[in-house]
């Protein structure tokens, strides 16, 4: 896979992480359903446009057990993550967990994070 920045989209993660897994530039997704914040709506129509798919719904991701991010990991290969930070309420942030590397369309490839930010959500994804 091959890291997509946000670069001048601010509130575009999202955005960059399914133009990650689509194979195709940030500026083809925008041009599909826009640089601000995705409903489950406009995914699907980029899921269904370029062939990835997701699963229905969502794990919370738990400290341990089957859906500690570990347990993910051993079962799909490639996770879209939700970020939130416990000291900023309007934090919220899209990164991807593919075979072992953080994909962060902010930070790069692999990034260190605050002790405050947390993965709280996972979705797991299906590249035809």
């Amino acid at each position: 896979m091959k890291l997509v920045l946000q670069g001048q989209y601010q509130t575009a993660c999202q955005q960059a992480c399914l133009a990650m897994l689509a194979d195709i530039s940030i500026e083809d997704i925008i041009a599909l359903v826009g640089p601000k914040r995705m409903d489950q709506a406009e995914h699907d129509k980029v899921f269904e446009k370029y062939g990835v798919s997701r699963a229905d719904r969502c794990t919370n991701v738990m400290g341990i057990g089957l859906d500690s991010l570990v347990g993910l990991r051993k079962r799909d290969p490639t996770l879209m993550l939700s970020l939130y930070d416990c000291m900023d309420a309007n934090y919220g942030h899209a990164v991807l967990l593919h075979e072992g590397n953080l994909y962060d369309p902010y930070l790069g490839m692999n990034p260190s994070w605050s002790w405050s930010r947390h993965i709280a959500l996972a979705f797991q994804i299906r590249r035809k």
